[in-house]
């Protein structure tokens, strides 16, 4: 039986930096570098981050990559 190939479904958590006006999330790299090529999702998530970052957390967004390479935010965690 010849192993079948899985779907590649990787999570990262990328810290908030900015919030910009289009809507389009300023998220931190582990390098320090910027991602900035996601906009604020239309859903309850969504809903979420908007909140939190205007009442000035600090907190991650988790970026999923499905396995044709497209990012989405799904969550937050690690509100402070």
């Amino acid at each position: 039986m010849a192993d079948e190939a899985q779907p590649v479904d990787r999570k990262r958590e990328l810290q908030l930096s900015t919030l910009k006006d289009d809507g389009t999330l300023v998220l931190l790299n582990p390098d320090g570098s910027t991602y900035d090529d996601l906009k604020l999702p239309d859903n309850d998530t969504g809903k979420r981050i908007k909140k939190l970052y205007d009442l000035g957390h600090i907190f991650n967004v988790v970026v999923q990559t499905d396995d044709d390479g497209k990012d989405e935010v799904v969550d937050v965690v690690g509100t402070s």
